[in-house]
């Protein structure tokens, strides 16, 4: 990974979390971009970066598009500095019906004067109170505490201030090995259970999201990653088409106000081609 890169890693996400994002980014490789170009690479994760604008969730949900078409994050990008306000939609119904990244609805907020801090759903709260002109009640965010002689056994209550660091990491990685990585699916676990489960339960938890892995089961995929269910949904009924009909069906579908599951309407997008 280049240093321009590592670079803009490190000026935005804290050191918690540039393991993670290093993680996802490096994910990306080669055959993910046209001519296995190295060119084209670096491009996509300048654009994930400069997208996702310090947003963890927007990172992985932006990795996981490059992974199917790298054009669409490169093209994103373009258009964000083409544009640099974001225009308040006219109604209620346009905002809940638009399909949105987590940075697009932080860029909307902080266009109008809004706080720019919570999950998508506290972003657009926001909004939504903004637009009835009601009360705006910003999220706070509780300061996570370190201790430096932080001692883990397995029979202890997971730590109330539990982040995804070093000092977990290591842990981890001691008892299950060197196969462990911090995933989505564990770390909302983590995140749910901490001051409840033990660390021994969330060893055998993620032990069962391995096993889960490796059978094929698949999970409902979480709000923020709609794109990856729709896609889902398009192949589990449309076998023999192509990832860029995927996508064609899907670039009409964002453009329609209401929900954004994939329907076999949407295969009009495909129509007189």
């Amino acid at each position: 990974m280049k240093q321009e890169i590592i670079d803009l890693i490190n000026k935005d996400f804290s050191k918690e979390k540039r393991m993670i994002v290093t993680k996802y980014l490096s994910s990306i490789n080669l055959k993910h971009v046209m001519a296995e170009s190295e060119y084209n690479l670096e491009n996509t994760l300048l654009s994930i970066l400069y997208l996702a604008d310090g947003n963890i969730d927007s990172i992985i949900e932006l990795t996981e598009r490059a992974k199917i078409d790298f054009r669409d994050v490169i093209l994103w990008a373009q258009q964000k500095k083409n544009l640099s306000i974001m225009y308040l939609p006219k109604t209620k119904d346009e905002l809940l019906g638009t399909y949105y990244l987590k940075s697009d609805l932080i860029n909307l907020c902080k266009t109008i004067g809004l706080p720019t801090s919570g999950t998508k759903e506290n972003l657009l709260g926001y909004i939504l109170n903004y637009m009835d002109k009601k009360p705006i009640k910003r999220i706070g965010q509780k300061s996570k505490i370190v201790s430096k002689n932080f001692e883990i056994t397995l029979d202890q209550i997971i730590d109330i201030n539990y982040s995804n660091n070093e000092i977990h990491r290591i842990f981890f990685k001691n008892l299950i090995g060197n196969k462990f990585k911090f995933n989505v699916e564990f770390m909302n676990w983590m995140d749910k259970n901490k001051g409840k489960k033990t660390y021994r339960e969330a060893i055998e938890i993620y032990n069962k999201i391995l096993l889960e892995k490796k059978s094929g089961k698949k999970k409902e995929i979480g709000e923020q990653f709609k794109y990856n269910q729709y896609t889902r949904d398009f192949f589990k009924d449309n076998p023999n088409l192509s990832k860029n009909d995927c996508i064609k069906c899907w670039n009409y579908k964002k453009k329609l106000i209401g929900d954004h599951k994939y329907e076999r309407t949407d295969l009009k997008a495909l129509e007189n081609e």
